[in-house]
């Protein structure tokens, strides 16, 4: 293992316990998120944290994060309790035609917990920002969706309801998706 591949590992596992006990601590701390590891390690803690609802507005569920072991054994355990929702905004699912093969999309599509939709409105289409919401307190906020910079928290209610808002509005004018997805309404 060469040097910076072990002080990569380092930090990965420092970021990883640090994000863990402001989750555990349900901390208003504002988290730095620089770089793709971290999105995945923060999208998991949202994820095992929530007790009710998880909202994901994504361009397409991006392979580097989604497919992740980790981040797919939180989907897991959030799916599998009991009153959970999941509600996945998708802006541009044209983008990864392999989106439909993926684990986290499949756990989600067979899921009665689990809502996904696409967004049909071409102005929609043109946002910049992407999220990740849990319960009414916790957020992952990213305004360029091409970059994974980032800022979260697991306990900034009056932020992470302007983002659920934000969300529900989006998610009323989207479209079930896959088109034939036969999944429970989930009124916003």
């Amino acid at each position: 293992m060469n040097k910076k591949t072990q002080e990569l590992d380092t930090d990965e596992f420092t970021y990883n316990d640090y994000v863990q006990r402001l989750a555990n601590s349900n901390s208003s701390e504002l988290i730095s998120n620089g770089h793709k590891n971290h999105a995945k390690i923060l999208i998991q803690q949202l994820l095992l944290k929530g007790n009710e609802s998880v909202r994901i507005f994504s361009s397409h569920l991006k392979d580097v994060i989604y497919s992740d072991a980790d981040v797919v054994a939180a989907l897991r355990l959030f799916l599998s309790r009991k009153n959970t929702v999941l509600k996945i905004l998708l802006q541009s699912p044209e983008q990864d035609p392999k989106i439909s093969n993926r684990e986290f999309f499949k756990i989600c599509n067979e899921s009665r917990n689990c809502d996904i939709r696409a967004i049909r409105d071409s102005e929609h289409k043109k946002l910049r920002t992407h999220f990740v919401t849990m319960d009414d307190r916790g957020y992952r906020f990213c305004a360029d969706k091409d970059q994974f910079k980032a800022v979260a928290s697991f306990n900034r209610p009056i932020t992470t309801s302007n983002l659920n808002n934000q969300f529900d509005y989006l998610y009323s004018f989207a479209t079930n998706y896959p088109p034939s997805n036969n999944l429970i309404n989930m009124n916003p």
